[in-house]
């Protein structure tokens, strides 16, 4: 109810022809849409017979809480393995004089649940005056050098007025974001170095490229330049994989196409 129920008596003095009604309209901060209620005239008392024209009218309250429309703040969220745990934004704008609120849930694509992320869902409610919400997704770190990766987030079921934006993907019935789970950093990278050094590709057979291929072998990430630039980690790496390293560089490089 958006109003106080009102009743009384209203009272003519000889000459007056017209008379206020006061009825108290109630402001919250819900939006329930405009509402109608009726003033209603009757058993009128007079000295002489009178008669009621116009004993029902309408009153119609708009509503001025505006919810606005959700949207995720970002279409594609990226996050690392190594972040544990993927916090995407979620806005209101358009208004926020309401409280509204909507459900959400986590859906798998190349990302698997409880391999990938661990699935979440919920409701998020937006207090009056509240325009930013964060979901939080638990990022699972295998440590294993993977492809990237990506699940949905997907928010429905708008309530207390509020909508969808409809331009974003999902329309007006839901709205959905990308996260995309890229493998940790260093651990793609170590990994992809320790390949180019031991990958043997098709390059001229020489003395040079086969002494090219020990030198790989001993500087830390592969040559005097990049050494002079490893962090502790790389060293580690370096350490841990050097035995392997040297057993590859033994291996000649292939001959030079239609060499013998």
């Amino acid at each position: 109810m958006k109003y106080h129920k009102a009743r009384g008596t209203v009272v003519f003095d000889i000459g007056e022809e017209s008379k206020d009604i006061e009825i108290k309209i109630i402001d919250n901060d819900t939006f329930d849409g405009d509402l109608d209620f009726h003033v209603i005239l009757q058993n009128p008392v007079t000295s002489v017979p009178v008669k009621l024209n116009k004993a029902v009218t309408t009153v119609t309250i708009f509503d001025d809480d505006d919810p606005g429309v959700i949207l995720f703040d970002q279409d594609t969220v990226t996050v690392s393995e190594s972040d544990q745990i993927a916090k995407v934004k979620v806005r209101r704008y358009k208004g926020c004089t309401a409280r509204v609120s909507c459900s959400y849930h986590t859906e798998e694509a190349t990302a698997k649940e409880d391999k990938d992320y661990k699935a979440v869902e919920g409701t998020l409610e937006f207090q009056a005056g509240e325009v930013e919400k964060i979901i939080e997704v638990p990022i699972i770190n295998d440590g294993c050098y993977e492809k990237d990766e990506y699940f949905r987030l997907i928010l429905t079921g708008p309530v207390g007025g509020v909508k969808f934006d409809e331009h974003t993907d999902g329309g007006e019935e839901r709205c959905i974001a990308i996260v995309q789970i890229i493998s940790d950093d260093y651990l793609k990278t170590t990994v992809d170095r320790m390949m180019h050094i031991v990958e043997l590709d098709s390059a001229p057979s020489d003395k040079a490229s086969y002494a090219d291929q020990f030198w790989a072998a001993i500087y830390c990430n592969g040559s005097k330049e990049e050494q002079a630039e490893a962090s502790a980690l790389d060293w580690v790496m370096h350490i841990i994989s050097f035995p392997f390293k040297i057993c590859f560089a033994i291996c000649p490089p292939p001959p030079p196409p239609g060499g013998g």
